[in-house]
């Protein structure tokens, strides 16, 4: 099952209250590296404007992914991060 791409189409994190979940999403964005593999992103944000150092590198790479995303939902306030 490690071994299939497709399993790790859908990347989740919720900075609010899994912090250790935004690692997670980092390894299963690894995991499709170099793959045309549609992603799905749900992400809970927190409502502060101080941007978290991982998130900030999470969404950076996600960001040069952008022509794979099908989903990108999010709740909570991207504040300096939604450039």
């Amino acid at each position: 099952m490690i071994g299939s791409k497709r399993v790790w189409r859908e990347i989740a994190f919720d900075i609010v209250f899994e912090p250790a979940s935004v690692r997670l999403a980092a390894l299963f964005l690894a995991m499709i590296q170099g793959k045309n593999i549609p992603i799905h992103i749900y992400a809970r944000f927190t409502f502060g404007d101080l941007p978290d150092p991982a998130v900030r590198s999470l969404l950076s790479e996600l960001r040069e992914q952008t022509h794979r995303w099908e989903t990108f939902s999010y709740w909570g306030r991207l504040g300096p991060l939604s450039s």
